[in-house]
């Protein structure tokens, strides 16, 4: 069943797994009650980020950019993660956008980084570091993302041609 592989997911991916959680507002319930909610904190939003991106690599869906921003109830998203499986050339069309959208350089943060830490070689030489530093982290993330959603379009297109 559906929810059950999603609440196998969540206790796999939230910070502590044996708590108990409340149905309702599940989510919530991904990173330790400590008076921060899931989505005023960068932790909470990187437990959110990667629980819905193992929820789509798995069941080969393509969420849209607002259903990270919705507090679920483990019924509503369990039928939602359902009603969105059925639709694999909509999840394939969005997960295809998004391949596309992360192939292009982004060239205008590489740029800027650039302009902003470029000018501390002139304090000293061994500052020049910092620029090529942060142009390989951007360039890793970059490759992060694209690897991702190479796979994902992958899983979703044997998922679209084992069901024809």
């Amino acid at each position: 069943m559906i929810t059950d592989e999603i609440v196998n997911i969540f206790k796999e991916i939230r910070e502590t797994g044996a708590e108990p959680y409340k149905e309702d507002n599940f989510l919530q319930f991904l990173i330790k009650q400590n008076g921060k909610t899931l989505d005023n904190s960068f932790k909470g939003k990187r437990y959110k980020i990667r629980f819905l991106k193992k929820i789509q690599m798995e069941f080969g869906i393509c969420f849209p950019d607002d259903v990270y921003n919705k507090m679920w109830s483990l019924s509503d998203f369990s039928h939602y993660v359902d009603d969105r499986r059925k639709r694999t050339k909509l999840n394939l069309q969005m997960a295809q956008k998004r391949l596309d959208r992360s192939k292009k350089n982004d060239v205008n943060l590489l740029v800027l980084t650039n302009l902003v830490l470029l000018p501390l070689f002139f304090l000293s030489p061994y500052l020049l570091l910092l620029p090529l530093v942060a142009n390989v982290l951007l360039l890793r993330v970059k490759y992060l993302e694209v690897n991702y959603y190479k796979k994902l379009v992958q899983k979703i297109n044997f998922a679209e041609n084992t069901s024809e």
